[in-house]
């Protein structure tokens, strides 16, 4: 009779024979078939044959697994609950396989390699030397590593020919630092000795732009790399451009000039009261609503070469306030224009600068405001 389900066989009827018993062919040979048939279904220990329906292990532990082999029975494979197989060496969790996918595991020393062949170049998946992160590395058929990722929780490091390239943390995206920092929030930060360079580039090479950091006296740059104009857009429409001459274009697409601006502009204004003794600072405007409260005395800023500046001079409610201008005031037939006496009324001064001297014109008086 054939195994029961639980895999046990039991003798023929009539069996075992007892002492005395005639061996007879009707029932010795069914005894024998069935015997015979039994070993057949049985698994040689040389693998002879093979098997012909599934192979039913017992699930085993990571101490013992359900398949081991003879030499070294805590190497193998054993089943740690409902659709969860593992694989361990020396006890040592290396594998597992769960309904969702699989996990490569090990101690801090493990290695697990990734190749299509030996000899070929592959990745290699080992724990950091330090800390709690992972090492993918792609090396060559030596072992050695040329280019490496680490995963670590906060970072995210890239490392090419054993120096960190670039490393992405919870602060922002850092290429050639390992400590991206910002005055405030996030973003990317590169840096290099000598020039750090940013470059947009198209698929042909034909337009690019490059954003670099020079260590040495060249500063801060913005870059275009060819021919094609720099347009700068707000609100999603073009607010200037920079083209090939240099060319500066302020609500004009074609500039014709290196300043040629398509609208209005304004200059910085500064309004004061000059009291006995007034210095003009150019930072504060170039436009300069001076009210005299008093007989003043004007000091003017170095004459650099190309600057200029207006004065809008008006007597206070009381009048008659005298003006004494620098000795570096040139006026034309070098006669100084007298000022405006009656109260509340305004006179323009136009000066300009050629590096040496200012020199001023009378740009119209006694205007009543």
């Amino acid at each position: 009779m054939p195994r029961n389900g639980s895999g046990s066989y039991s003798l023929p009827t009539g069996n075992p024979v007892v002492t005395g018993t005639t061996i007879e062919s009707s029932w010795a040979n069914t005894t024998m078939s069935d015997i015979g048939n039994e070993l057949t279904n049985s698994l040689s220990r040389t693998g002879a044959g093979g098997m012909t329906g599934a192979f039913r292990a017992a699930d085993g532990s990571s101490a013992l697994p359900g398949i081991a082999w003879g030499l070294e029975t805590s190497t193998g494979f054993y089943r740690a609950g409902t659709s969860d197989m593992r694989a361990v060496v020396a006890t040592g969790l290396i594998q597992k396989w769960i309904a969702t996918g699989t996990e490569i595991s090990g101690s801090t020393t493990s290695k697990t390699y990734i190749a299509t062949d030996t000899g070929k170049d592959r990745v290699l998946i080992e724990p950091q030397a330090s800390g709690s992160g992972t090492n993918i590395i792609g090396t060559n058929n030596a072992g050695s590593g040329y280019a490496k990722l680490t995963l670590d929780g906060s970072i995210l490091a890239f490392n090419y020919a054993g120096t960190e390239a670039m490393r992405l943390d919870s602060i922002g995206l850092g290429v050639g630092t390992t400590s991206p920092a910002f005055g405030s929030g996030s973003g990317v930060e590169i840096q290099r000795a000598g020039i750090a360079t940013l470059r947009l580039e198209n698929s042909t090479a034909s337009n690019s732009f490059e954003l670099y950091a020079d260590s040495a006296a060249n500063g801060i740059n913005l870059r275009g790399r060819d021919s094609s104009p720099m347009v700068f857009w707000t609100a999603n429409t073009e607010a200037a451009r920079i083209d090939a001459s240099g060319n500066l274009g302020i609500g004009v697409a074609s500039p014709q000039a290196k300043l040629d601006v398509g609208g209005d502009y304004r200059e910085k204004v500064n309004t004061a009261n000059t009291g006995t003794a007034y210095t003009i600072n150019l930072s504060d405007g170039t436009i300069q609503i001076l009210t005299l409260t008093g007989n003043c005395t004007f000091t003017f800023p170095t004459a650099t070469a190309g600057k200029s500046f207006m004065i809008l001079l008006k007597q206070d409610g009381t009048g008659s306030r005298t003006v004494t201008w620098p000795a570096s005031v040139k006026w034309p037939g070098g006669t100084t224009p007298a000022v405006t006496s009656t109260a509340s009324r305004l006179d323009k001064f136009v000066f300009t600068a050629d590096g040496t001297n200012w020199y001023g014109s009378n740009g119209g008086q006694n205007y009543t405001v």
